[in-house]
This record gives structure tokens, sequence and C-alpha cells, in this order.
């Protein structure tokens, strides 16, 4: 495939030659541009079809001639029916659990106004030479959340919440006014991605936000409304509540303990408490409804153009979103209570930090590698890209603490090949890791305020849980069970990246390009096997780097269909008879009922019994090619191989979403009644956002035993959106290290005297003790939990009964 540039009215156009099929277009597109190796990343610009001194612009770009007609209408709108289709799609599923029309379409407003226009605006003006359309608006949203940050806080600092709408006229003003930025209004000079790769993003997004469709969307009502009320996940009340701080506080403080400082990555719920003062939706819709939407779809988008900036192909970057958010682990069940967790399964609802926080890394990828590029200014960040490497480094420590980590391995690795093979560092290099050092130490002393979260060094921590359940064995048994466990761990969640072997054997001398994914991954997957915390979060630094991963995985595959011109209809069907196998070893094994998860060592045997099944599969597919085929097809053979490798998990999100639909939510899940949330609501309705609030609710009636209180029950604070003198305190950050340090899960209130100050109140009130309560915290309301203690009927002499619902009273102090 051979590609001409010439020259029309002034712009360049590229002419492909000898075909312009829809085949050899993804041919061409999937040839990799020719560079001298060992001249660090400019050999990745895909500069093919651009012609000595000329810019990268294609002959489809906005603005250029269409034709007339209805064929050239037909041109016009085809790039623009996979956005409509899968925004259409999404739309679908929030209406069909409930979400008002009302509040989708003000939410999709915020959405264009709070994040796209001011983001794309400001990512323009700072990101050197445009690349494509979809990477400013996606990139440029990603920006949109971080300005949107320090926007709330100087809102909120002033008391002008009710004005913060009004934030991104501080950027479009200045864009307007000013005639050097008025140009990054209109960009013409856009390359336009093929309507292939337009359509697989429109699916891979659809695929991610179904998926959450069914374990969240319809597992959770925003409000409780019918009359068993809700169980909700009990993280998912903490986070609710968190969310109600941040909408009328600024420094945020513990909803449940108002004393408390809260040290915690909390960007991503002052992101969706400013999204609902902006759009006017109620919190708990935009917490359970309009939010993940978002974060999933913006993941899946910047992950592929990140992809394909890092290396210059487009389908790499699809297929790395397509490895990260549609493929899983070899599993089988339901993964919302493993021990190893997932990359994005329930992880993606579970935890809004973590999806909130993944637009933001990948971002963090382009920027690092288009830093580090040497070759056409095209493809790389000039000046500008150096603030934005600064604004989403802060961004990234305050939405996910092992973001930044992760990539400091990366650059660690890329640094110390570069010296060994160079014999010099790399001041870029130097430049970014201090640049990620320093927004490291800003949020060590801003925004964790020193705190550890209890996370400490436990050397295969994650395994021990599997490997120790029969502790009485030999020494020999001991290190073979610890060494099953973990080559099943390290089966179960990397198999998908086994390009990278492949691409260390097909590619070329790698650069820092390389150094530096394989250092992001190999950092998360360290951390994660030698770090140790009492709720698994030590998981969450695999989660970070997987992608990084994931990335160099899809690149190994494309040099692989380079290395035996493999033609685009040929992957499709390799792809196609991958994934009807995958399934079939799947059901075939669940309908023998091997799939079931047990909370012991014998989880071990699901994945064992698919590794088997799927060598099985490969050991029959390798006979058939070397007896029947003869050695024919070598290339179609090796593509297989791998692509059997990388696509293992496609049944994984399936099915977890399937058989979480099953399983009624009982285990670590709170029960909320309509009662306790009409009164929560009310407390909402009639309280000034400042009222600090007094209850006797502390414990998860759940999973509280009789002298044992699992204080765990958030609802009051999550449905109030008001802070409480002391209500559950077990997720507080300072409990969370005293916990890990007792190592015990039921460790008393810090502070005795305020508990107790707060308590005596309902069981023995006096004058002075109500005095006390005033004057020293401020508390005027009283929320009594009868089904935790009734109050004592003094309690009437000192307060005024203003609303009870169900069991729950509350009084405002005289």
């Amino acid at each position: 495939m051979a590609a001409l540039s010439v020259t029309r009215r002034g712009l360049p156009v590229e002419l492909f030659a000898p075909s312009d099929s829809w085949a050899g277009r993804v041919r061409y597109a999937a040839v990799a541009p020719v560079g001298a190796a060992g001249k660090g990343l400019g050999d990745m610009a895909d500069t093919s079809t651009i012609a000595p001194g000329t810019s990268p612009v294609p002959s489809d770009r906005p603005g250029a001639p269409a034709g007339r007609g209805a064929a050239g209408l037909r041109k016009r709108v085809a790039p623009w029916l996979p956005a409509v289709a899968a925004y259409a799609a999404i739309v679908a599923m929030l209406l069909d659990t409930g979400t008002p029309v009302a509040d989708v379409a003000r939410y999709t407003l915020y959405v264009g106004w709070g994040l796209v226009l001011p983001g794309t605006l400001v990512y323009r003006a700072l990101r050197g030479a445009p690349h494509t359309l979809v990477e400013d608006l996606a990139l440029g949203a990603t920006t949109g959340l971080m300005l949107e940050i320090p926007a709330w806080a100087l809102f909120s600092l002033a008391g002008g919440q009710r004005w913060l709408w009004l934030w991104p006229l501080l950027v479009v003003v200045p864009f307007v006014a000013v005639p050097g930025l008025r140009r990054h209004w209109r960009v013409s000079s856009y390359r336009r991605p093929s309507l292939g790769w337009s359509w697989a993003m429109a699916g891979i997004a659809v695929f991610f936000v179904g998926y959450v469709y069914v374990t969240y969307f319809r597992q959770n009502e925003p409000i409780p409304a019918g009359a068993d009320g809700a169980w909700y996940h009990i993280d998912l009340m903490y986070m609710l509540s968190m969310v109600g701080e941040a909408k009328h506080h600024f420094p945020i403080h513990n909803p449940q303990i108002v004393s408390e400082p809260l040290n915690y990555h909390w960007f991503s719920y002052a992101h969706m408490a400013g999204a609902s003062l902006i759009s006017g939706v109620d919190t708990p819709i935009v917490f359970f409804r309009l939010a993940s939407p978002v974060f999933c779809v913006l993941a899946v988008l910047t992950l592929a153009v990140a992809g394909w900036r890092v290396s210059g192909k487009q389908w790499v970057g699809a297929l790395a979103a397509m490895l990260t958010f549609v493929v899983g682990e070899l599993t089988l069940s339901d993964m919302s209570w493993g021990q190893f967790g997932g990359a994005v399964a329930y992880m993606v609802w579970s935890s809004h930090s973590m999806a909130y926080s993944w637009s933001i890394t990948f971002a963090l990828m382009a920027l690092v590698v288009g830093l580090l590029r040497a070759g056409p200014a095209e493809l790389s960040y000039g000046r500008g890209g150096w603030a934005l490497l600064v604004l989403f480094s802060v961004g990234a420590v305050g939405s996910k603490s092992t973001v930044v980590p992760v990539l400091l391995g990366g650059v660690a690795l890329a640094g110390l090949a570069h010296l060994l093979t160079r014999r010099r560092i790399d001041r870029r290099l130097m430049a970014i890791g201090a640049v990620l050092v320093a927004a490291t130490l800003f949020a060590t002393v801003v925004i964790y305020r020193f705190a550890t979260h209890g996370l400490n060094f436990g050397v295969l921590a994650i395994i021990k849980a599997y490997a120790d359940v029969v502790p009485a064995r030999s020494a020999w048994r001991h290190a073979f069970v610890y060494g099953f466990v973990t080559a099943m761990y390290l089966v179960f969640f990397f198999i998908r990246l086994a390009g990278i072997a492949v691409l260390a054997r097909l590619g070329r001398p790698w650069g820092q390009r390389e150094w530096f994914l394989l250092g992001a991954v190999l950092a998360g997957a360290g951390a994660t096997l030698f770090m140790v915390h009492g709720s698994l979060a030590q998981n969450f630094f695999v989660r970070s780097g997987f992608a990084f991963g994931a990335v160099l995985s899809a690149m190994g595959f494309a040099a692989l269909v380079e290395r035996y011109r493999v033609t685009p209809r040929t992957l499709v069907a390799v792809f196609a008879a991958v994934g009807a196998g995958v399934w079939v070893i799947a059901l075939g094994l669940r309908h023998e009922g091997l799939h079931q998860p047990t909370l012991h060592m014998r989880v071990m045997d699901g994945i064992a019994y698919y590794v088997l099944a799927l060598a099985a599969a490969i050991a029959i597919g390798a006979v058939v090619w070397l007896v029947v085929l003869r050695r024919r097809w070598k290339g179609v053979a090796a593509v297989t191989l791998l692509g059997t490798l990388l696509l293992a998990g496609v049944p994984a999100l399936v099915l977890d979403g399937w058989d979480h639909t099953k399983v009624p939510p009982r285990w670590y899940h709170s029960h909320v009644s309509v009662e306790e949330a009409t009164a929560a609501r009310w407390l909402r309705d009639n309280l000034g956002r400042d009222e600090v609030i007094a209850t006797n609710q502390h414990c998860l009636p759940e999973m509280s035993k009789p002298g044992r209180c699992f204080s765990t029950s958030f609802w009051l604070s999550a449905y109030s959106e008001r802070r409480q003198l002391v209500g559950s305190w077990f997720y507080a950050p300072r409990m969370v290290e005293i916990a890990a340090k007792l190592q015990t899960s039921n460790p008393p209130f810090w502070d005795q005297q305020m508990y107790e100050d707060n308590e005596i109140v309902f069981t023995a009130p006096t004058a002075e003790r109500v005095g006390n309560l005033v004057s020293r915290y401020g508390v005027h309301w009283l929320v009594v939990d009868r089904a935790q203690g009734r109050e004592s009927a003094d309690l009437a002499n000192f307060a005024d009964l203003r609303f009870s619902s169900g069991p729950i009273a509350i009084y405002r102090i005289r």
C-alpha cells in the first residue's frame, strides 16, 4: 500500500493507491512507520502518509468538500452515528431504571457546559498540534474534571455553591475576548479515525456501561421506595455521604465525625457534588445513575486515544480498551467478593474514585510518552504539555492514591533502561519524575496529611488468605501451595498481557515508551503482591497499572499481525472463532458446576479448571495444525494462539453480571427502610447546611453482634447530607490506621469523652448535659434510632419532637 500527498487549495490531501477499500485502509493503518532503531520515541510517529514539510491533514477533514446530494449527506452524517447510537443506548438504560428524562437532559447539558467546553478549550491551548477530535473531546473533558475541582473549592469557600454553574465563564470569557485564544474554538486539521474504529469505541463503551447497568443501576434504587426498603453495599452509603459533605462544605470533613478532617482521595466526590450543584439533579440520582456512565465512557475513550498516541496506530488503542473494559479475568462466576478482585469488574461501581481516576491515569500515560517523544511535533506535546502534566498529576493524587506510584514505577524503569543502554540520564525523564514526586508530596502533606490509611508492607499477603487455609503441612507442601496459588493468580489476572512477550520477541529494540509502560504495570502488580491492607485496598495498585500493560500487549498483537501480514477479514474470523470457543469452554465448565466460589482455597479450582480446559483446547488446535494443515497458515495459527490468550476472559464480565443479579444482596450490605430515608431527607430539607446532628445510631445491625458494634452504618449522613457529632466511625482514616495496628475490626471510638457526651444525652439527659452538647459542640438537633436504643422519657423536658418516621425520631433542643 502506497500513499501520495498532494496539495489542493493550499491544503495537503492524501491519495491512497492502489486501493481505497475498507480492507486496504485497515491494512494501511496497521503498518508501523519505519524509523531508525534506537532514536528514542520519535520513530513511533504515524507519518507514513505525510509529505515532507506538510502537516497531517486528511482528505476528509472537517470543512473539506464532502460532495453533494444524498451521498455527501451520508458522508457527513456517518462519522457521528456511532456517538449518537452509543448515547441513545446509554440513555435507554438510564430511562429503564427510572431516571427522569429531565435529569438526563440537565446532566447532559452539565457535561457539555461544565466539563467538555471549558476543558477542551484549555486542552487545545496547551496540547500543541491537534491530533483527532475525539482526543480533544475526551482529554478535554478530563481537563474539565481537573479544572472543576479548584473552581468548586473557591466557590465553596466563598459560600457561593449556588453560583457554581457560572465557573466555566472563567474559561469561556478569555477564549472569547483574547484574540490569540479565539482560534481554539475551531480546529480544522484533525486526523479522522476510521468508521470501524468509531463503531468499535461505541460498542466497547455501551458494553461497559451495560455491565454497570446490570450490576449497579438495576440493583440500587437512588432512594428506597418499596415497602421492603432497599439493600446497599456499605461502601456506597459511605461514598454517598462524602458527596453530600462536599456539596455543602470545604474543607471537607468526615461527615460522620464532625471534628475529623477527611484525609482521603476525595476529588471524585467533589466532582459529583459539583455536578449536582450545577445540573440541579438530586445527589442520589447523580451518584446512583448519572456519574458512572460519564466515568465509563471517558475511561474507554481516553485509553483508546492514549493507546493510539502511544503506539501510532489507532486500532492498538481500540484493542487496549477492549482488553481492559470488555475482556475480564479467568473467572467463571461473580467477582464481587473475591480476594483477587479484577481490573474493572465490581470496582467500577463499588469504588467511584477508581472509575473517576481512569481517564486521568490514561491522560497521564499519553502525556508522559508525548513529552518523551523526540520526533515530529505533530505527535508530541509542546511546552504546554508540561502544564498539563502538572495539572493531571495533582488531579491524579487527589483522585486515587495508587495512580502516581504506578507512574513513578514506569518512569523509574524507563530511566534505568535509558541509563544502561545510553550511559546517560534523560533530563526529560528526570523532569517528569520530579513533577510526579512533587505531586505526591503535595498530596501527602495537604490532602492525606501523612495518613497511611492502614496500608503496610506484607509479602504475598493477597496470596496468604488462600494458601494458609490449612496451616499444618510440611515445608515442601507449603511451598507448593504458595507456588500454585501465586501461579493461578498471575494467570487469572495477567493472561491478557501475553502480547507483551510477543512484542519483546518481535518488536524492534525497546525505547523509553515500552519500558515506561512495562514499568507501570510491574509497579502496580508488585505493590499489590507486596503490600497489605485490611480491606484489600492493595488491589488498587494493579488496577491503576493494568491498562499500561494492555496497551503494551495490544502493541505486541499488532506486531504479530504485521509480521505475518494477516488480513482484517482473517482477524475478524479469528476473533469470532476464539470468542465462541472460550464461551463454549466457560459454559461447559459452569454446566458441570465447576464455577461456584467459596471463601477458602477451593476458589482456585475454578481458575485451574479453566486453565486446564484452555490448555487442552490449545493442544488440540496445535495437533490439528501440525497433522491436518501440515504447518500451513503459520501466521494465522500464531495470531489465533495469541488471540486465545488475550480473549480468554471474554465471558467474565457477562457471567459476573448474570450471577450478580441472582444472589440477594446481604453480605456486607446495609438495609435502609423508606421510613429511615424519609427522616434523613427531612433533615436535608429543613436543617441549615452547617447544622450538626447528634445521634445514637452507630452500629450496622446486619453485621453487629451482642457486645460487638460493627460501626459502618452510613445511611443517615448519606441521605441527610448533614454532619454528625459521632456517627459511625470505622471508615474514618484515623480509625482505619488504629484497626490496622490493633489487627481488629471492632476498635472503640478514639475520643471517649466526646462519645460519652453524645450518648448520655439520649439515655440520661439533664439541663447541664444538654447544654454542654449545645455550647461545646454546636449541636441543636438529636436523631434517635429506636431500633438501637430508645431515648429517655426526660428528653422531652429539654427538646421538642419535630418529626418521626418509623423507628426514627428527630428532636430540636430548646
